[in-house]
């Protein structure tokens, strides 16, 4: 495991671990503010390629159609909701999958 992963790791366990989320309810009341820390320009990079790289077979330079496609909805649908949707139906329609 490299150290970026093993960073996010750990920032993700410390992350919850100082905000006391040791229950539904306080990991609901929590999800907003890391929802924001992710969106924010300066990490989102960041975490998409780490994410990129968690989920591509070893020795792949890139990912599956399914996987890329469920990715893109995952980080692309709540920041770019109107390209994201466009970009979807047109590999659909194109059927690129």
């Amino acid at each position: 495991m490299g150290s970026n992963k093993i960073h996010y790791i750990l920032y993700f366990s410390i992350f919850f671990f100082k905000k006391s989320c040791d229950n539904i309810d306080g990991l609901k009341k929590e999800l907003p503010k890391l929802r924001e820390y992710l969106l924010s320009d300066e990490k989102f990079r960041d975490i998409y390629m780490y994410t990129f790289d968690f989920a591509k077979e070893p020795n792949c330079k890139g990912l599956n159609f399914i996987t890329a496609q469920g990715l893109w909805n995952l980080f692309f649908a709540e920041k770019y909701p109107g390209v994201q949707k466009q970009w979807d139906d047109f590999l659909n329609v194109n059927e690129f999958n």
